[in-house]
């Protein structure tokens, strides 16, 4: 089992990445093996968001976050020093990381949109990159 790296953008800031998924008539199993995440953890959370919400708004001054796509469509629009770059996840890929100092967004598709989101560093408000290419 290892991920794949599907696509990178922004300089290699952002990559888009595909977890095996295992599916049969049950269902689906996403397994999240240790040495496959980019970095320890330190800090994760689980979004579930209402269809057609926007979530983030903000980068990270040092904190590292990769999203796992859990359900939905996720639309991500990430930014830095001017250049825009676009992705959905909506199958393959289904998770992103994202470095600093990315600036991003995240719209909801859906009525199971869900995500589950690992950073390396503990939640910290006052490392937030407020602004777009601050």
């Amino acid at each position: 089992m290892t991920v794949r790296i599907v696509d990178e953008f922004l300089d290699s800031l952002v990559r888009t990445l595909d977890f095996p998924v295992y599916e049969d008539a049950r269902g689906a199993l996403m397994p999240l093996a240790w040495p496959d995440v980019p970095f320890v953890p330190a800090h994760a959370f689980i979004v579930r968001a209402r269809d057609g919400a926007l979530r983030g708004g903000h980068g990270h001054r040092k904190a590292a976050q990769l999203l796992v796509r859990i359900g939905g469509k996720i639309v991500i629009e990430a930014r830095n020093r001017g250049v825009k770059a676009t992705i959905e996840l909506a199958g393959s890929p289904n998770a992103i990381l994202v470095r600093p100092p990315v600036w991003w967004t995240q719209t909801y598709h859906g009525a199971d949109a869900a995500a589950l989101v690992l950073s390396n560093l503990p939640y910290d408000l006052d490392a937030y990159i407020k602004e777009p290419d601050a």
